[in-house]
């Protein structure tokens, strides 16, 4: 089975063929290329914007500020790219195999689960009420899904 992206589900990567320009698969493709990159581009301002506030004051010490760096971390910026790392117009991912990408994915997404659970994990240990926010009722929810997809997958 081969892919759009010229991979083939043993690994073999096929050279892609070129595209003519001025066409409308060459525009289509320049099209998907420029949304990938804003797709990056908006994943990092995310990121460096709120750990930007996140660390305005300083290295945290405060929990709710671990919370909020290891979330976005976690969520944001790791799983994020572990799903746009299996995108064939990914810049930094375009070139490797099916089989590569579909392992950086998995790490990337089990890496981002482990800081996303970890600064849940700190912030539901400082806390006394829990769940009392409406912030707080999609976490839990979130803790919910996560723990059932998780179990789908082992």
């Amino acid at each position: 089975m081969t892919f759009a992206n010229g991979d083939t589900e043993n690994g073999v990567a096929k050279k892609p063929t070129k595209i003519k320009s001025g066409t409308a698969k060459y525009h289509l493709q320049t099209l998907k290329t420029v949304s990938n990159s804003l797709a990056h581009l908006l994943i990092g301002l995310v990121c460096i914007i709120t750990l930007f506030f996140t660390f305005f004051d300083g290295v945290p010490v405060y929990m709710p500020n671990i919370h909020v760096a290891l979330s976005i971390l976690g969520y944001q910026f790791l799983m994020a790219e572990g799903i746009l790392s299996l995108c064939p117009h990914n810049a930094w991912s375009a070139h490797l195999t099916l089989v590569h990408k579909k392992r950086i994915h998995w790490i990337l997404q089990i890496m981002g689960s482990t800081l996303a659970i970890a600064g849940s994990a700190i912030y539901i240990e400082f806390k006394t009420v829990h769940w009392d926010t409406l912030h707080g009722q999609f976490g839990k929810c979130y803790i919910y899904i996560g723990f059932v997809l998780a179990l789908r997958i082992i």
